[in-house]
């Protein structure tokens, strides 16, 4: 579902699925409609894809920062270009992303209020999320006072081509950056950075995290109302591991242990 890259000149798949959902919700008609609207009024609509066609159009396309993560449960994020909190319905992504991340998506909304991501989700580069989300800001300003005829959910659905090239360009950069050649380490050094690294995080599960409310690990843990944020960032440390051009063989379970959390990292991911 995420979107991980972009080649120049061409579009990877979760930028795709973002562009479609423009071209279908937010790209307007000569005579001002979108897609859906048109063929909400056709004829071809059948009576059970009305509930469908009415969550499209009560939903609408944003960058979302995540604030809590429930595993295959939800997403609570903040709507940065609406300002608003919501909880976003999920499952598969819930196992895919962290604390602070930045999503580019289209939601929608069912009658009974339930919001769900609808088409291809983009994840910012964590270094880059920030640039660009204040660029998204300053279009989506520019647009407001430009385009006073249009409604809100309009003029969001035209920031989309602009951030899918300004998403393009910049991660084709970082990447290129990350790609740089890396020396490969001996195994007996892996194995010491890596219980170096571990040692390390022991050390951190009393200190508070300014992300994170300034709250400790163990105080997060053990409240049921904040262990998901003490998994979540379990969980991130376990993929930035996994992400560095020589992989650590970091095993986090002592932490898990030591925090009194049954181990929920992602050597629990289901298998595609």
């Amino acid at each position: 579902m995420l979107g991980a890259s972009a080649q120049a000149g061409s579009l990877a798949a979760p930028f795709e699925s973002l562009l479609r959902s423009f071209c279908l919700f937010g790209n307007a008609l000569p005579n001002g409609d979108s897609s859906l609207e048109v063929y909400a009024r056709s004829r071809e609509v059948r009576p059970e894809e009305r509930p469908l066609i009415a969550a499209l159009r009560r939903g609408w396309f944003s960058l979302f920062e995540l604030r809590r993560v429930h595993l295959d449960a939800c997403v609570e994020v903040m709507d940065v270009l609406r300002n608003k909190r919501l909880t976003i319905v999920e499952r598969t992504l819930t196992r895919q992303v962290g604390v602070g991340q930045v999503l580019a998506a289209w939601v929608m909304v069912d009658e009974d209020g339930t919001v769900r991501f609808e088409g291809g989700v983009l994840s910012l580069p964590l270094l880059l999320a920030p640039s660009l989300v204040e660029q998204t800001k300053s279009l989506r300003d520019d647009l407001r006072s430009r385009l006073r005829g249009m409604n809100a959910q309009e003029r969001l659905g035209m920031l989309v081509p602009w951030l899918l090239i300004a998403l393009q360009r910049a991660m084709a950069g970082h990447e290129s950056r990350a790609a740089a050649p890396f020396e490969s380490l001996p195994p007996e050094v892996q194995r010491a950075v890596a219980q170096q690294l571990l040692e390390g995080l022991m050390t951190q599960l009393d200190q508070p995290i300014p992300m994170l409310g300034g709250k400790t690990l163990r105080q997060l843990a053990s409240r049921p109302a904040t262990r998901p944020d003490a998994i979540s960032w379990l969980r991130e440390q376990e993929r930035l591991f996994g992400q560095m051009p020589q992989p650590l063989p970091v095993d986090l379970r002592p932490l898990w242990d030591a925090l009194g959390l049954e181990y929920q990292g992602l050597a629990t991911d289901p298998v595609d």
